[in-house]
């Protein structure tokens, strides 16, 4: 249960701390005063969508903070396990929304995310706001709250997964089919393209290397004479390198081992045999003969080489590469109908996974459908509608689709009077009737959602007399099982509360203020008293008030 809300600085509220009982609360006041501000507190703080206006004025942000009791074995318990967050007594959320619209949360001191306020605001606190009776005209929130009271929680999510599935298959399949189109010029293509290459068969590295040859050859008068030259130096002319070293170490060799130049002797002993060995492989170059057909085989080979790479707009060396993609593209292609064969079988097999799930779901709908029928058409009549029907009407999808939400859309239809079709709840229903239909539904629905915490703001507009009685005495019973907050302007339902805030506006050094006081005794007997009778509270109100509140709170 929710047990204590802070607010700071928002909007008009400058401070405000409230503490709740377990229980039915009420918020009165004037329209105005700032009721609802607080139900909007508590979902910020519950993750809802906050901005810098919401900042009070001249304030650096405004904060909100809830603290709740909840079970240890919770759904509470198990998230906050889950994101490695502290669990401890009273769980603490608190929000900060500065002037400059950034917003940041923690949860029992820990930073978070909005996220996991929003997460953990799902399972604590259920708010339902003033015009969210309109939204029981759509048949997405028909489904979720009939489904909800139902507890098709798991078939309805089972089928939702299935129908990922089928549309992830379908997609699949069409693209496959698509691609097979003009699959056999394609296959035609492909193959008098690898012929040609597979003809040349190149290789990796083979072009460079020809090219490398291909120089070679192509510059041998250069490198004839360059060798002549070499030779000529090192070993065949006069005054040769290899002579010269040759006397240098003839003359160093007869010298006494005192003169120090042994070393100097070896060394040029080294290099005479270096020179020797570098003539010798000189030599054996210039004498190799040249093949006279090998350079005219390479220029065909690298001309060849480039007249296919231009053909497909790349580089003659990466020709292997273009040849393996080919191979690769008509492997795939030759595969094609295996494939479309296989991903056909996972199509019908995923429709056939969703006809499963969705009939599971569409027999535990059906078997619901009448029970919750009987029990809104009792709970409404019991809310001064005494000719009201309701029913559930299931209609089947087209074949052929199969749909997220399941093989039949919900309805709801409602007559308020005798002798009346049943028609769709927003053509039928008046603005009160619709509010008394929603408190209802959302009453029963209430029993698969188990959030321990309602909050109705202002659900109860448009209503009166002895119906507003009833549906106080909906929202009491409710309390028996969940703590619930409710804002109103009817006495008859403030004087059900198990406690009553009263909020108030007023002007501190000219700046509007809001402010909450909790009212006991007498001081809820005046609250009540003007509700009934307006500005001017008279004996007759406050006795009126007194009677009502004995009668359901004989202990005040």
């Amino acid at each position: 249960m929710l047990t204590r809300l802070e607010v700071l600085d928002l909007a008009v509220i400058s401070a405000a701390e409230l503490e709740f009982d377990p229980g039915f609360s009420v918020l009165t006041g004037e329209t105005g005063a700032g009721k609802s501000l607080l139900v909007d507190a508590l979902g910020l703080v519950l993750g809802d969508r906050g901005s810098a206006a919401l900042v009070r004025t001249d304030a650096k942000r405004a904060s909100v903070s809830a603290e709740f009791d909840v079970p240890a074995d919770s759904t509470v318990g198990a998230i906050l396990a889950a994101r490695e967050l502290p669990e401890e007594e009273p769980l603490t959320l608190h929000r900060q929304i500065g002037a400059d619209g950034r917003s940041r949360a923690w949860v029992n001191g820990v930073p978070v995310p909005i996220t996991v306020l929003r997460e953990l605001g799902e399972a604590l606190v259920e708010i339902h706001g003033q015009h969210e009776h309109l939204a029981l005209a759509r048949g997405d929130q028909q489904r979720q709250l009939f489904d909800g009271w139902a507890g098709c929680g798991s078939e309805a999510l089972a089928t939702q997964q299935a129908a990922h599935a089928v549309g992830n298959a379908h997609n699949a399949l069409a693209t496959a089919r698509d691609s097979s189109q003009g699959r056999e010029a394609r296959i035609e293509f492909l193959r008098f393209q690898l012929q040609e290459l597979d003809t040349l068969s190149p290789r990796e590295g083979e072009y460079d290397a020809l090219f490398a040859q291909y120089e070679q050859l192509r510059h041998r008068e250069q490198i004839a004479e360059a060798l002549g030259v070499a030779l000529d130096a090192l070993e065949d002319g006069e005054g040769t390198a290899l002579a010269a070293l040759a006397r240098a170490h003839e003359a160093l060799s007869h010298l006494p081992g005192a003169a120090g130049l042994g070393e100097t002797a070896d060394m040029l002993a080294q290099a005479e045999t270096l020179v020797s060995e570098a003539a010798q492989t000189l030599q054996r170059i210039g004498d190799s003969e040249d093949d006279p057909q090998q350079l005219d085989a390479l220029n065909e080979r690298i001309a060849r080489y480039q007249a296919i790479a231009r053909k497909h707009g790349i580089e003659a060396r990466t020709l292997h590469e273009q040849r393996d993609r080919f191979a690769a593209e008509l492997d795939t292609i030759d595969n094609s109908a295996e494939r479309l064969e296989t991903l056909e079988k996972h199509f019908n097999a995923a429709i056939d996974t969703w006809k499963k799930a969705a009939r599971a779901l569409a027999k535990k709908r059906q078997a619901a459908a009448p029970r919750f029928a009987r029990a809104v058409t009792e709970a409404i009549r019991a809310l001064g509608m005494p000719h009201a029907e309701f029913a559930v009407a299931l209609a089947p999808t087209p074949d052929g689709d199969y749909p997220a939400t399941g093989s039949e859309s919900i309805r709801f239809e409602v007559t308020t009077n005798k002798g009346q079709a049943l028609r769709p709840i927003a053509q039928v229903a008046s603005g009160g009737e619709l509010s008394r239909l929603a408190l209802a539904i959302e009453v029963l629905a209430h029993g698969g959602t188990g959030t321990p915490v309602m909050v109705f703001d202002e659900v109860d507009a448009g209503i009166s007399g002895r119906v507003a009685e009833l549906v106080g005495g909906q929202l009491k019973a409710l309390a028996a099982n969940v703590q619930v907050l409710c804002v109103t302007h009817l006495p008859q339902v403030g004087a059900l509360a198990d406690q009553h805030f009263e909020v108030s506006k007023k002007e501190a050094r000219g700046v509007s203020v809001t402010e909450v006081t909790r009212l006991e005794k007498e001081q809820r007997v005046e609250a009540i008293a003007a509700m009934l009778g307006g500005v001017r509270v008279g004996d007759t109100a406050r006795e009126h008030a007194r009677e009502l509140i004995e009668r359901e709170r004989p202990d005040l």
